[in-house]
């Protein structure tokens, strides 16, 4: 009987000791996986990002188109106004403004007077030349074909005044409104008293004086001066200097270049 215990205990003992190898065991490997998942739950760090710096911005620069300057042109004829002062930029008592060539209202032509039925005159003499306007000659009602305009300098020479312009183109008028053409009703309404008349054989004379310069309206009294349907109208104006007492032009050779 002791012996069959004692038996009984030995191997008691020994199943017992193999239970607790067992457990060793798998505390281990227990342990050795949780290491191993630790390990494997490490946050890996980000990798670093380049940074870029902007270029500095360039301002946008804006530029205008300049426009080039309009080119001075002629006047037209009825643009030329006629005032005791003289014509358009013609001033009584000036001598003609230098301007260029498209827009200047005359041009000096040095020869232009020879062969003009004057056998006195010949080319490089002191009346030769003379300031031509630049228009085309047009047909007039009193005076056949002429420029709308012609001047006279003081002795006919280049730079000299202006002494007198004579108007005779119905286009060119006054601030008032008078032209070659217009009746002498209306030159009366338009200046009343300030016109003064003087008669002569074949025309009235009327004339505003101004400061320095006066403009004169001549009119037809009689048929043979420019035509019986031109009696009592404005045949021509002419604007000259104050020391200038006026005149008429009908049935005389006065009123040219040359």
């Amino acid at each position: 009987m002791e012996r069959g215990l004692g038996y009984r205990a030995h191997m008691t003992n020994s199943y017992v000791s193999a239970g607790t190898l067992l457990l060793i065991a798998a505390l281990t490997l227990s342990g050795c996986a949780t290491e191993a998942a630790g390990t494997s739950s490490t946050t890996a760090s980000p990798a670093p990002t380049e940074s870029v710096t902007p270029l500095p911005s360039v301002p946008t620069v804006t530029t205008t188109p300049t426009t080039p300057a309009a080119e001075a042109t002629r006047p037209a004829p009825d643009f030329l106004v006629v005032s005791t002062e003289g014509v358009g930029p013609l001033v009584i008592g000036s001598p003609v403004p230098a301007a260029p060539a498209a827009s200047a209202v005359v041009a000096w032509d040095a020869d232009y007077c020879v062969g003009a039925d004057r056998p006195d005159v010949v080319a490089g003499g002191p009346f030769a030349g003379a300031w031509v306007p630049r228009y085309a000659k047009t047909a007039t009602a009193t005076s056949g074909t002429r420029f709308p305009f012609e001047m006279v300098t003081k002795g006919s020479k280049k730079d000299a005044p202006v002494t007198m312009i004579y108007v005779w183109s119905p286009l060119m008028s006054t601030t008032q409104g008078i032209h070659p053409g217009s009746t002498v009703t209306e030159l009366t309404s338009a200046y009343g008293a300030d016109a003064t008349v003087k008669h002569f054989p074949m025309s009235d004379v009327y004339t505003v004086t101004g400061p320095t310069g006066r403009i004169s309206f001549e009119v037809a009294t009689k048929a043979d001066t420019a035509g019986a349907t031109l009696v009592g109208t404005v045949v021509w104006m002419t604007a000259y200097d104050v020391a200038t007492e006026p005149f008429a032009m009908a049935g005389t050779d006065a009123g040219s270049l040359c």
